[in-house]
């Protein structure tokens, strides 16, 4: 059995990596995720933390 590619992207979620930040952003970490509603609205959220 093949699998296919992801093609519904409705639910999104992705993890902000310790020490990835520069400048200003230096010491972010944390997680975010993008939701997709059904009249194509993209809502994009964040939960950081900066040291």
């Amino acid at each position: 059995m093949r699998s296919r590619p992801r093609t519904d992207r409705s639910d999104e979620f992705f993890t902000i990596v310790a020490a990835s930040g520069t400048g200003e952003l230096a010491g972010i970490r944390g997680t975010g995720g993008l939701a997709i509603d059904r009249d194509g609205t993209h809502r994009v959220w964040f939960d950081f933390e900066l040291d």
